[in-house]
């Protein structure tokens, strides 16, 4: 049996947002609503791990104190959510979506966003995390590539969502991209992307991103650049070493 470790916790997270979230598509998300959702995320996120977890393991030792965690971690973001929601309209346009755009012939560039909505009319992606954000994180000072470092791989993220966005959606002009970060679901309202400051991206600003995103792309592909380990993160699963 696998670890109940933060991959299948954030799995399982997303899963129990997706199934609350559904029922909103198109419509203005009510605190109200996301008060009795509140409520039950425990039992979401329990039914969620279910699916890959024998429920009776899930029921006791470090099984039930993670997966209660997590529940406790999706319940007071929807509480938080509720609060911001009795200020501002929030209609969610896509949940689990997938991005894909084509970079350069033969060169495509994919993702996945958690939810895509309007909040008071303005176009946003949002992406969850388990974990926490730290506001240096999501900032570009510039388009530059030597602006783009390892601390910035949330921000980059991002950027590659925002510039799908934009790319999927020609009528739009342009998207914030955000975290919601369900460890501290307060800093929701301030896990903004920003380049030079500036935490809307424009479609202006798509083609100095594509080139952008190309530079990188061509590094990953070049024989004579090696990829190196941070020696912070764990290996990756294919690494021969």
């Amino acid at each position: 049996t696998e670890d109940l470790g933060d991959d299948a916790l954030g799995r399982a997270v997303h899963a129990a947002s997706e199934i609350i979230y559904a029922p909103w598509l198109g419509h203005a998300v009510r605190s109200e609503d996301l008060r009795a959702a509140a409520a039950g995320a425990d039992e979401m996120v329990m039914r969620a791990l279910a699916s890959e977890f024998p429920d009776a393991l899930l029921r006791t030792g470090s099984y039930l104190i993670k997966a209660s965690m997590a529940g406790e971690a999706l319940r007071r973001a929807l509480l938080a959510e509720s609060e911001a929601c009795s200020q501002r309209v929030t209609i969610p346009l896509a949940l689990e979506k997938e991005l894909r755009a084509e970079l350069k012939p033969g060169v495509f560039i994919t993702g996945k966003a958690d939810r895509i909505e309007h909040r008071d009319g303005a176009l946003c992606v949002i992406d969850l995390k388990t974990g926490g954000v730290r506001a240096n994180e999501l900032a570009l000072k510039s388009l530059d590539r030597n602006a783009v470092g390892p601390e910035q791989s949330k921000a980059l993220q991002l950027l590659i969502y925002a510039a799908l966005v934009l790319r999927m959606n020609e009528g739009a002009n342009e998207v914030r991209a955000g975290i919601q970060p369900l460890r501290k679901p307060s800093q929701a309202e301030h896990a903004w992307l920003t380049i030079e400051g500036e935490a809307v991206v424009t479609r202006d600003r798509l083609p100095a991103i594509e080139a952008l995103l190309m530079t990188i792309v061509d590094e990953i592909l070049d024989p004579d650049i090696p990829i190196m380990h941070r020696i912070d993160n764990q290996w990756c699963a294919c690494c021969v070493h």
